[in-house]
């Protein structure tokens, strides 16, 4: 179905079918364009380009050197995860960040978690979340601590892969917390009054101890 779309937009339209998807994935006609142009040129640093004059860098990547781009483009910025890996890794490494990122999504996708209706709301929020953000990083990139971020709750969904659906609080191996007493805080670093079942407790206790010292202490009739 894409590829009939795809083929059909190239015949009936008169610009490219990336620049259409562009146009409608961006908040301009300017940025739609211009990220165009950076594609057109990204790939040709990736795979080369006779017309450009650009060998391309297939198999390494240029790493972090400067791309090649036209004379007019004076940033080197380039508004596109997924060719960034292209540019920098090569085809190799933007292959293996891909797959992983297609692996984990398609893996939680065919997760059924029937009759557990919390997972099966975790699982679409999560999808949908990573559905969507693959596409948007088809114009911005991420780097440092957002690059962190995102990659970081795309790894902390994989739990979603191995969960037992039907597990229950019962057949979990995690010690059980000891039922608070009432008006006790469970957690706190302060020393805490003892409470009124402390109290009592501890009242009864020294009465049976000096009731016991002082039966040990008569003599039998």
């Amino acid at each position: 179905l894409f590829a009939l779309a795809y083929v059909a937009i190239d015949i009936l339209s008169n610009r490219t079918p990336l620049q259409i998807f562009m146009s409608y994935a961006t908040f301009s006609a300017h940025t739609a364009y211009w990220r165009s142009i950076i594609f057109e040129w990204g790939v040709a640093n990736v795979i080369g380009s006779t017309e450009k004059g650009i060998t391309g860098s297939p198999l390494f990547g240029i790493g972090l050197k400067e791309w090649i781009r036209p004379y007019y483009m004076y940033s080197g910025s380039m508004d596109n995860f997924w060719l960034v890996m292209a540019v920098r890794y090569g085809i190799p490494g933007f292959a293996t960040v891909t797959l992983g990122y297609i692996l984990g999504v398609a893996k939680i996708m065919r997760r059924d978690f029937d009759g557990n209706s919390a997972l099966t709301q975790f699982r679409l929020a999560w999808v949908f979340t990573f559905l969507g953000l693959s596409f948007t990083l088809c114009t911005v990139h991420v780097w440092t601590s957002i690059y962190s971020f995102v990659f970081f709750f795309f790894g902390a969904g994989m739990w979603f892969i191995t969960v037992n659906a039907n597990a229950t609080p019962e057949d979990s191996d995690a010690p059980q917390p000891e039922p608070s007493q009432p008006g006790r805080i469970r957690y706190t670093r302060f020393a805490q009054k003892p409470g009124p079942a402390e109290r009592i407790t501890s009242v009864a206790k020294a009465r049976t101890a000096r009731g016991l010292q002082q039966s040990a202490g008569q003599k039998p009739a």
